[in-house]
C-alpha cells in the first residue's frame, strides 16, 4: 500500500521542480511526472495520463505538449488532475499578478490536462489559494466575498460562450446564501455536475 495518491505525488513534483528551477519549466516538469510514475506505477494515476507518460518517453520530450493535446481525439482532458496538483505554483508565486501565474498553470497543466476547461479549473485553484494566502486574518471570512472575488477574476478568463467555472462560482454563491441545512451534498453535487454536463452517475 502506498503512503499517497499520484496527484501527492505530482504535487511533490511541481513543487521539487520549482525548488531547483526557480521558475515553471515544462519539459522538467514532465520528466519528473513520468520518472515517478514508472517508479511507482500503481499509485492511482487515470489511463489517460499514463497514455500521456509513455507517449511522452517514447518521443524523449520532443514536445511535452502534444501527447496531452492529443487526448480524446485532440480535444485534450478537461478532467481535475491538474488543479489537484497546483497549489506549490500559488504559494511560490504569491507575488505574482494574476496573469502571471494564469501562464504558470497553463504550462504546468497542459502537459497532461490540454482542454481549456482543464486548465481552467486548475487556474481557478491556483487563484483559490493565492486569494486565501493574501487574506487579513484579523478580519473575519466573508465566503460570499470570497466567491465574488474568484468570479470576477474567471469572467476575465473565460469566453462568454463557454463559461463552466463562472456559472459554478454563482451557484455556488446562490446555494450558500441559502438555507444551508435545507440542502444536502448530493443535491449541491446534483447540481453543480449539470453545469459540466455530467451527473452523480457518471463516478457510480
Amino acid at each position: 500500500m502506498f503512503p499517497y495518491t499520484d496527484d501527492t505525488c505530482m504535487t511533490l513534483s511541481v513543487a521539487r521542480s520549482l525548488v531547483e528551477n526557480k521558475k515553471v519549466n515544462p519539459k522538467d516538469l514532465a520528466k519528473r511526472f513520468v520518472d515517478e510514475y514508472f517508479s511507482q506505477p500503481k499509485r492511482g494515476y487515470g489511463i489517460n495520463t499514463i497514455d500521456v507518460f509513455h507517449t511522452l518517453k517514447e518521443t524523449h520530450f520532443k514536445d511535452v505538449f502534444l501527447p496531452g493535446k492529443m487526448q480524446f481525439n485532440g480535444s485534450g482532458s478537461y478532467g481535475n488532475g491538474a488543479a489537484m496538483r497546483i497549489a506549490p505554483i500559488a504559494l511560490f508565486g504569491h507575488n505574482k499578478t494574476d496573469g502571471s501565474l494564469q501562464r504558470d498553470v497553463e504550462e504546468c497543466s497542459r502537459i497532461t490536462h490540454h482542454h481549456p476547461y482543464g486548465y481552467n479549473g486548475a487556474i481557478l485553484q491556483c487563484l483559490a489559494v493565492k486569494a486565501a494566502l493574501k487574506s487579513d486574518s484579523s478580519k473575519e471570512f466573508d465566503p460570499v466575498d470570497f466567491i465574488s472575488q474568484l468570479e470576477k477574476k474567471m469572467e476575465t478568463i473565460e469566453t462568454k460562450d463557454s463559461s463552466p467555472y463562472c456559472e459554478s462560482l454563482k451557484k455556488i454563491k446562490e446555494i450558500y446564501l441559502q438555507d444551508h441545512e435545507d440542502i444536502s451534498a448530493e443535491e449541491i453535487a446534483e447540481c453543480l455536475g449539470k453545469l459540466f454536463g455530467i451527473t452523480l452517475t457518471t463516478f457510480s
